[in-house]
């Protein structure tokens, strides 16, 4: 899940609080403690402290990811010979896989054992960290993006023409009978596994059995899809859009819509869920992130992007105009988002909204932004520097050898 904005820091913004469509929300002194339980659960939330483990020198890489526990970090790298590379802490130089071949893109399985990955011409799946190939090659219009691990870490979501399709490694490329009206944008899993959307971009939602049958197809008016996700213990679907700024809940069993939340001023593209409890965080393009409660339905606080950020550590403020990119990727099962920016890597705890880690680039860098990582634990983080072009790998104080 990625978002491309306006960063250098974060702030707690002085707009309302809003509610959703069907509800007035929290009554006002239940709001008020609401929030002061977020104050105080940021003031007893320690900072995230990083400590090197182990880099490399490299040559320049386009996408990288890190598997669980920080046992291996794979690259892609930005000329065709590089192929893949495959880092692992305590050896010196990478395993390097499919040499010569274009890799564009990369996707690790939930328990870091398997990577997919696609060059122009083939898809492959690999077993981590020696980079045999398990499976593949297969042909790419077979199974094209988004990609999407099942919690088994046997089976990877993808799309044909405007489809569903899955691949195990036991055989081809399968697809759901049943066609999106527009292309897929976006996928979500049920944690345990018992049942997958699709969204399209133009707001129609599949529901599917693990084995592709489809359950139900629920069409939101007048919305451009851009993200869902399962909330409330995978009772409820979050979709967010392009268009109308709202993010709808869907009965994730029926399919009915029973709530819209409303009040995000830009399109949202991202929305995550935290834990498998009844909060939502969900992101903007103008570098707005909101925390919901789904069963209220209401949100319960809101911090604004902006020149400067409150971590102690971070860069101090500069001038509002001087704006730079930065990128989101989302990492709900650790419970962090990434936020990547040319000064400097951020993260962000989605229980709270609280920035509990800065780690500074040694220099700026406009181009390392899509070049750090974190494990699906959010205890080891990889990193790029360009001067000279080096990679990190990173974990978090305490969290034992990778």
């Amino acid at each position: 899940m990625v978002l491309a904005g306006v960063l250098c820091g974060w702030s707690q913004t002085n707009r309302p609080i809003a509610t959703a469509d069907r509800s007035a929300g929290l009554a006002p002194l239940e709001a008020e403690i609401v929030k002061t339980r977020a104050r105080l659960a940021e003031l007893v939330t320690p900072p995230t402290t990083w400590q090197e483990v182990a880099s490399w020198q490299i040559p320049r890489i386009e996408h990288l990811a890190v598997s669980a526990a920080g046992a291996s970090v794979v690259t892609l790298g930005e000329f065709a010979e590089e192929g893949v590379h495959i880092f692992e802490a305590g050896r010196s130089k990478p395993r390097v896989v499919l040499r010569g071949k274009p890799c564009e893109r990369l996707c690790i399985s939930p328990d870091g054992k398997r990577a997919l990955v696609e060059s122009s011409s083939e898809v492959f799946m690999l077993r981590l960290p020696d980079g045999a190939i398990v499976a593949g090659p297969i042909d790419p219009t077979l199974l094209r993006p988004p990609y999407h691990w099942l919690p088994d870490s046997q089976t990877v979501l993808g799309t044909k023409s405007w489809s569903m399709a899955w691949w195990r490694p036991s055989g081809k490329p399968k697809h759901a009978e049943h066609e999106h009206g527009q292309g897929i944008v976006a996928f979500a899993v049920r944690s345990n596994g018992s049942q997958i959307a699709s969204l399209c971009t133009y707001g129609h939602v599949k529901r599917y059995t693990p084995d592709g049958q489809e359950l139900g197809d629920t069409e939101i008016q007048g919305k451009r899809g851009a993200d869902l996700c399962y909330v409330a213990g995978g009772r409820l679907l979050a979709v967010s859009g392009q268009e109308d700024w709202a993010i709808h809940l869907l009965d994730a069993e029926r399919g009915t819509i029973v709530a819209a939340l409303r009040a995000h001023e830009a399109p949202v593209f991202n929305v995550v869920p935290v834990g498998e409890g009844a909060r939502l965080v969900s992101m903007d393009r103008n570098a707005e992130i909101r925390l919901w409660d789904v069963v209220q339905p209401a949100c319960i606080d809101v911090r604004r992007c902006y020149m400067g950020w409150n971590h102690p550590s971070a860069p101090p403020i500069r001038k509002q105009e001087d704006s730079d990119d930065y990128r989101f990727t989302s990492y709900p099962a650790a419970g962090r988002v990434l936020i990547d920016h040319r000064t400097g890597t951020f993260t962000l705890n989605l229980a709270t909204l609280h920035p509990d880690s800065f780690l500074p680039r040694e220099s700026p860098d406009y181009n390392a932004r899509k070049r750090s990582a974190l494990d699906a634990t959010g205890r080891f983080l990889a990193t790029t520097a360009s001067k000279p072009n080096r990679l990190i790998l990173w974990q978090a104080a305490g969290a034992g050898k990778p």
